[in-house]
């Protein structure tokens, strides 16, 4: 069933040719009746996302729909193109439990529907664009189907092949060019699953399977026990404490351990993803965790923190996250009690050089804190560092603040927000340095590190150093106020 079928604005990833936006919201557009959870799971692929809502209540208490948005390759734009609900819908179903998306296909898992008279026992949906329209093409179950069986808890999706994860296993689909047919049931127990042509992968006591079009049978390589479950060409990853990597060989087909990497302040999660040497967690406690590269000299870890509701911190995180390239989706369903989804550009992302040494604490006019990142490179001598505060108000004007002292002053003088600088504070605010914040609500400055502001002028930085920066910026909330951004810290090298 359709929800409604509209063409709206654009949400772009990136900003303008002198840096990058490291993130960008996506929220809901429908009127929620009660919190619909969107975000509570995510799709990406090259041309479309998906993005999940299972406790929408349009075909009753927690029926679920799920949002599709077209994706632009070239600026990694998303546009909401519709908002559907399964055909046969009802009551607690929670559609948009689980989704994923390949190119025109896309999965939708609804767990708790009482699928073929058994309780709890779910079901996926599939579903086909045609000429940009997005409509139900099949409705798959288990076989055979029991009670709890939760089928659609977890799905994947690889051209004409479709995993779904039940508590009873990972049922394999593959579409014969009229219809999808269960073809296995794998060992594993349903909470993640992830496939990549002829493999496919599960969490619990399942591991690393290989359809063999020879011989007709799917084949169990590797026995691997895990929380989560990934795969991206010849590698996979199964996560626990840690991330364990398997590479198959191409000459002789066996999978090898290629390493394992340790995940410190990792509180477990229900989702990875793998692409490109980037391998994406979901954190328990909100957040995503991003190893990039594999087990080595070259890996990395680094976390990404969504801008919270200041009403709700602790239950505004992630649940799930999608990487494919350099982007990544990811899904906040607690957001100030709707929801919400991020964009993030991993680039960008990996580009940042700032710490946050004072995190707002007062939400500006769009509901959440504004947010300011450091972008470029730490070495003095490179020049080459850029400002970005974002989740401003739309349209509303701001300069940036620089110190190499902070502290915190309460609402100083109009503004609601806290300063978080102190000591020789100057100010961007040079010509075409005092900027509007546009319909994206973010502004930006390019910073020449041998003109730094203080009060009494402009001083260079040295290497060693230490420099605080903010944003400021005029709200109305109601009346005109001000308020700040959080503060970002980068020690020179």
């Amino acid at each position: 069933m359709r929800y409604f079928s509209l063409v709206l604005a654009t949400l772009a990833l990136t900003s303008t040719a002198t840096a990058q936006l490291c993130r960008e919201h996506v929220d809901p557009i429908f009127p929620p009746t009660a919190p619909p959870r969107f975000g509570a799971s995510v799709g990406l692929s090259d041309i479309a996302a998906v993005i999940g809502s299972p406790e929408d209540n349009f075909l009753g208490d927690s029926s679920g729909s799920a949002s599709f948005y077209a994706r632009t390759l070239t600026s990694g734009a998303l546009t909401l193109i519709d908002t559907v609900t399964a055909s046969d819908g009802r009551v607690g179903d929670r559609f948009g439990s689980s989704v994923a998306v390949d190119g025109d296909i896309a999965v939708i898992g609804a767990p708790t529907q009482d699928a073929a008279g058994q309780w709890l026992s779910g079901a996926a949906y599939v579903f086909r664009n045609i000429n940009g329209v997005w409509s139900e093409e099949a409705k798959l179950t288990a076989a055979p189907a029991i009670p709890q069986q939760m089928f659609g808890r977890s799905v994947a999706i690889s051209g004409n092949r479709i995993a779904v994860g039940a508590t009873s296993g990972t049922y394999v689909f593959d579409f014969n060019g009229s219809h999808w047919a269960q073809q296995a049931t794998l060992p594993g127990n349903g909470y993640s699953v992830d496939v990549e042509d002829n493999f496919v992968v599960s969490s619990g006591n399942g591991g690393i399977f290989r359809f063999d079009p020879a011989l007709n049978i799917w084949i169990q390589e590797r026995a691997i026990s895990s929380v989560t479950a990934a795969i991206d060409g010849n590698v996979a990853a199964f996560v626990g404490w840690q991330a364990e990597y398997y590479e198959r060989d191409a000459v002789t087909g066996s999978w090898g351990a290629l390493g394992s990497t340790l995940l410190p302040g990792f509180g477990g999660g229900s989702r990875a993803s793998l692409s490109g040497g980037r391998l994406a967690l979901a954190d328990n406690f909100g957040d995503v965790l991003v190893v990039s590269g594999y087990p080595g000299a070259n890996s990395s870890l680094y976390w990404i923190q969504p801008a919270r509701p200041i009403n709700g911190p602790s239950s505004g995180g992630h649940v799930d996250v999608i990487v494919l390239g350099d982007a990544a989706l990811g899904g906040l369903p607690n957001w100030d009690s709707i929801g919400r989804a991020y964009l993030y550009d991993l680039t960008c992302i990996e580009s940042i050089i700032s710490t946050t040494p004072c995190t707002q604490t007062v939400s500006n006019s769009t509901g959440t804190i504004g947010l300011l990142d450091v972008v470029g490179s730490l070495v003095l001598v490179n020049n080459d560092a850029t400002l970005i505060a974002h989740n401003l108000p739309p349209n509303s004007f701001g300069f940036f603040i620089a110190s190499r002292a902070s502290g915190v002053t309460v609402a100083p003088g109009s503004a609601v927000g806290n300063l978080c600088l102190t000591g020789n504070i100057g100010r961007y605010v040079a010509p075409g340095q005092i900027m509007s914040s546009g319909a994206f609500g973010r502004i930006e400055l390019a910073l020449d590190l041998s003109s730094m502001p203080t009060p009494s002028g402009s001083i260079a930085a040295n290497a060693g150093e230490t420099w605080f920066f903010q944003a400021w910026h005029r709200d109305a909330i109601p009346m005109v106020v001000s308020n700040f951004t959080n503060s970002a810290s980068v020690t020179w090298q």
